[in-house]
C-alpha cells in the first residue's frame, strides 16, 4: 500500500515549497490524513467481540485490535460506528449500552460514556458530529445529545422506531427510523434550536437506514422489504429524495450509499438466492447520471463504503469468503479504490490496492490532523 503514502508525500511538497530560497516564516498548518480508522463490528453469533482497527499510512502497517494495543483491554459486543470529535475518538458499543472514548492518536481510553437518562439505558446504533455536539441515535425512540468538551449527556430528543444513520444541517437533525422493517419507518426532522420533533412518514418508506443531505436536499437508503417464503428475496432496496412536502422519489437502487460532494457513491448487493452480482456505482445528484464506478473484482462480499475526502481514496470494506460462503467470524479486508476524471463528466474507480481487517469490516473514519511546516 506504499502507494498511499506517495500521494501524501506529493502533497507535503507541493505544500512545503517556497517560492523564495530562504525561509519566510511559519507557514499556515496543513490538514493532512495520518491513517484510518476501522470499525470491526466483531459478529455476536459466532461470539467474536467487536475492535478497533487502525491503518497508518506513513508505517504501512495494520493494527487489527489498535483499543487492545494501547489499553490492554479488549472491547466488547457488537461496534457498529465511530465518529471522530476534537481529539477523540467515540466507538458505540450497542450491545453493552456504551460509548468509549479514546484518544484517537494514542488510542489511550478516555473515559466511558453509559447510555442511561433517567434510569433508562439506550442502545447506540449510530453518531454524526456538529461541531462540539455528537448525536447518537439509539434503538428506544431517543437521539442521545453529548457534549464532545466533557463527554457528558446534555439531553434527549424524541424520534422514530430503531433509529439508525443521522444528518446535520441547517439546524435540523434528521433521524432514519427503520423500525427494523416492522412497516412504520419513517425520517425524524429534529429542530434543534427548540428540541421539538416531526416524525416523517410516507407510503415509500419501508425500513429506513440511513440519511444524508446534500445542498439541503435530504435523500435516504431504505432496505426495502424481504419476501416472507422462500427465496426470501430484497425487494424496493434503493436511494430516495424526501421531498418538502413529505413526500418520496425513487433515485436508484441502492443498498449502501455515501454521499461526497455532488455525487452518491452506491453499493447495490440486495439479498438474493442465487446471489447476483454486486454492483458498485458513482451517482452525479446535479445530472442524474449513474455510471458504474467499478467492476468490484477484488471485492467477495462488500460491507460498507467511505472515503478520505483529502487524498481522494474510495474504501470498500469486505467480508471474505470459504468455499464460495461468506464467513462472517474470520478477517476480513479493505479495498481502495482513486476516483478517476474519464472525461464526459464520467468518474470511474482505480484500483490502488488493499489492506486486512479484523472481523465484521465496516466503516472507515480517516484520522485528520493540522501539521505545522
Amino acid at each position: 500500500m506504499k502507494k498511499f503514502i506517495y500521494l501524501l508525500a506529493a502533497v507535503f511538497a507541493l505544500t512545503a515549497c517556497n517560492n523564495d530560497s530562504e525561509f519566510s516564516g511559519p507557514t499556515e498548518p496543513v490538514l493532512i490524513s495520518n491513517g484510518l480508522f476501522i470499525v470491526q463490528e466483531g459478529s455476536m453469533n459466532n461470539q467474536v467481540d467487536g475492535s478497533i482497527g487502525y491503518y497508518d499510512y506513513f508505517a504501512d502497517k495494520v493494527d487489527n485490535d489498535k483499543y487492545f494495543s494501547a489499553n490492554n483491554v479488549h472491547l466488547t459486543g457488537t461496534i457498529n460506528d465511530a465518529v471522530i470529535c476534537g481529539n477523540n475518538i467515540y466507538l458505540l458499543g450497542t450491545d453493552e449500552k456504551t460509548i468509549y472514548v479514546a484518544d484517537r492518536n494514542t488510542m489511550k481510553k478516555v473515559t466511558n460514556i453509559q447510555l442511561e437518562v433517567g434510569g433508562q439505558t439506550f442502545s447506540p446504533r449510530h453518531a454524526v458530529v456538529d461541531g462540539d455536539n455528537i448525536y447518537v441515535s439509539t434503538y428506544e425512540h431517543k437521539v442521545i445529545a453529548i457534549d464532545g468538551t466533557n463527554n457528558t449527556i446534555m439531553e434527549t430528543y424524541d424520534c422514530g422506531s430503531y433509529s439508525e444513520g443521522l444528518a446535520v444541517a441547517d439546524g435540523y437533525l434528521y433521524v432514519a427510523n427503520s423500525d427494523y422493517g416492522n412497516s412504520n419507518a419513517s425520517i425524524s426532522k429534529i429542530n434543534l434550536q427548540t428540541g421539538t420533533t416531526e416524525n416523517i412518514k410516507n407510503g415509500m418508506m419501508n425500513n429506513v437506514v440511513d440519511v444524508q443531505v446534500y445542498k439541503n436536499r435530504v435523500f435516504y437508503l431504505d432496505s426495502g422489504t424481504y419476501l416472507q417464503n422462500e427465496p426470501y428475496t430484497q425487494e424496493n432496496a434503493g436511494i430516495y429524495e424526501l421531498k418538502a412536502d413529505g413526500t418520496s422519489t425513487f433515485v436508484t437502487a441502492a443498498t449502501e450509499m455515501l454521499i461526497s460532494g455532488q455525487m452518491i457513491l452506491g453499493i447495490n448487493n440486495p439479498y438474493s438466492y442465487p446471489a447476483k452480482t454486486p454492483e458498485y456505482f458513482i451517482y452525479n445528484i446535479e445530472t442524474d447520471a449513474r455510471d458504474t464506478f467499478c467492476e468490484g473484482i477484488e471485492i467477495a462480499a462488500p460491507s460498507k463504503i467511505s472515503i478520505d475526502q483529502l487524498n481522494g481514496n474510495v474504501l470498500i470494506t469486505s467480508y471474505k469468503k470459504v468455499d464460495g460462503y461468506i464467513k462472517y467470524d474470520v478477517p476480513g479486508y479493505c479495498t481502495v479504490y482513486r476516483i478517476t476524471n474519464a472525461g464526459n463528466d464520467k468518474y470511474i474507480g482505480t484500483y490502488l490496492g488493499k489492506f486486512d481487517c479484523g472481523v465484521g469490516p465496516s466503516y472507515v473514519i480517516p484520522n485528520m490532523n493540522y501539521v505545522q511546516w
